[in-house]
């Protein structure tokens, strides 16, 4: 596994500069896999998936009738964590600018004394998607449903901009 660089180095100096670092990435691209990492620091994680399996007692399940209920809830946590003073990490694929922007826009207003960062995992190639999926017990339909969500996705991403505004931008 591979270990994260980041110029904040221990837990200690996690606590003193809140933070929150919201990871970017296609699926299957290691978000969570990166975002199990920032555990060891104490940073809380807002995770849609989670959410989903919460929803659905503790199996992974997209229902397209319960998406808005999950990321509401996503959210609704996202500002809570912070109301309460937390390091938090957000997984999920926040591929776009827009999206990211409901996060970023709370905490510059609401909490500018966190330390904003960017995780951006490396781009995987849909064999390598589709491969990792089937490794985790997806079916032939359930894997041609990630291929479209994967070349979907793919087509989406846009990098982080100075205009966002983060303190670090971190690429894997």
């Amino acid at each position: 596994m591979r270990r994260f660089e980041v110029k904040i180095l221990n837990k200690i100096e996690y606590e003193l500069m809140k933070t929150c670092i919201i990871v970017i990435g296609n699926i299957a691209s290691g978000k969570t896999t990166a975002t199990l990492e920032f555990l060891e620091y104490d940073f809380k994680v807002v995770s849609a998936d989670s959410i989903r399996q919460a929803l659905n007692g503790g199996k992974h399940k997209f229902d397209k009738k319960l998406e808005s209920i999950v990321w509401s809830c996503e959210f609704h946590l996202f500002k809570l964590l912070l109301h309460y003073g937390l390091n938090v990490i957000v997984d999920a694929t926040n591929l776009t600018k827009s999206y990211r922007k409901r996060y970023l826009n709370h905490l510059k207003n609401e909490y500018p004394e966190y330390q904003r960062m960017v995780i951006v995992m490396p781009r995987i190639s849909l064999r390598e998607t589709l491969k990792r999926k089937k490794a985790l017990g997806a079916t032939k339909e359930e894997l041609n449903a990630w291929r479209d969500v994967y070349l979907r996705y793919d087509k989406l991403m846009e990098p982080p901009t100075d205009e966002e505004d983060f303190h670090e931008v971190v690429y894997q």
